[in-house]
C-alpha cells in the first residue's frame, strides 16, 4: 500500500489561506515572525555529519529530470551540532555542489566564478582585504610575485604599475609599457617630501 497522506492532482494548495496564489501558499500572521517551513533530518546517530537538502529540478528536452540548483544545510554533530549552509548550481550539464558556502563561523566562500557587486551605492568591509592572500595583515594586502597594483585612466590605455620585489624594492612604471621604470626605490633608499631634502 502506498503511504500517501495527500495527493492534489490539480490546482493550488493553501495552508492558512483559502485563496492560494501558487502551487503551495502558506500564510500566517504575526507582528514579529512567522515560521512557515521546517525541514528536519531526524537521524540521531552519534558523531556524524548529516545534511538537509532542498533541490530545484527541471527537465531536459526528452523529459529527464535534472537537479539545476540545490540549497542544503549541513549539521555537524561531531562539533556540538554546528551548522553550515551550501549552494549548488548546474552548468554545461554538470552539477557543482559547493558554489558558495557559509560555514559555522559565518565565513563565506565562493569556490568558482566571479563575485560582482553592482549598483551605485557604497560598499564597505570592516576588516582587512587580501588579494591572493587569505590572511591579510593590512586594510589591503596584495600578494603576488609580479605586478601587484595597476591604476588606469578612464581611457583604459594609460596606467601606472606598481611592483614590490622579494627584497622590498618598489618599482613604478608610469607609462604602462612594462619596459621603462620611471621610479625605483630600493630597500635602503629614502625620499623626503616637504623637508627640503631628497
Amino acid at each position: 500500500t502506498n503511504n500517501y497522506g495527500l495527493i492534489v492532482e490539480n490546482g493550488n494548495v493553501g495552508i492558512g489561506t483559502t485563496g492560494p496564489l501558487t502551487k503551495l501558499h502558506v500564510t500566517g500572521s504575526s507582528a514579529t515572525n512567522v515560521d512557515v517551513l521546517t525541514l528536519e533530518n531526524s537521524d540521531i546517530t552519534s558523531n556524524i555529519t548529516r545534511s538537509i537538502t532542498q533541490n530545484f529540478v527541471g527537465r531536459d528536452t526528452v523529459g529527464n529530470q535534472k537537479t539545476i540548483a540545490s540549497i542544503w544545510s549541513r549539521v555537524d554533530q561531531i562539533n556540538a551540532n554546528d551548522g553550515s549552509l551550501h549552494f549548488g548550481t548546474r552548468n554545461s550539464n554538470t552539477f557543482y555542489s559547493d558554489r558558495m558556502a557559509i560555514d559555522t563561523s559565518g565565513n563565506v566562500s565562493i569556490s568558482a566564478g566571479t563575485l560582482t557587486v553592482s549598483g551605485t551605492g557604497n560598499s564597505s568591509i570592516a576588516g582587512n582585504v587580501g588579494i591572493g592572500d587569505t590572511s591579510p595583515d593590512a586594510k589591503l594586502e596584495i600578494l603576488a610575485t609580479t605586478e601587484q597594483l595597476r591604476l588606469t585612466n578612464v581611457d583604459d590605455t594609460t596606467d601606472a604599475r606598481f611592483t614590490v620585489s622579494a627584497t622590498g624594492d618598489l618599482t613604478v612604471d608610469m607609462l604602462g609599457s612594462g619596459t621603462t621604470d620611471q621610479l625605483v626605490l630600493g630597500d635602503a633608499d629614502t625620499i623626503n617630501i616637504g623637508s627640503g631634502t631628497a
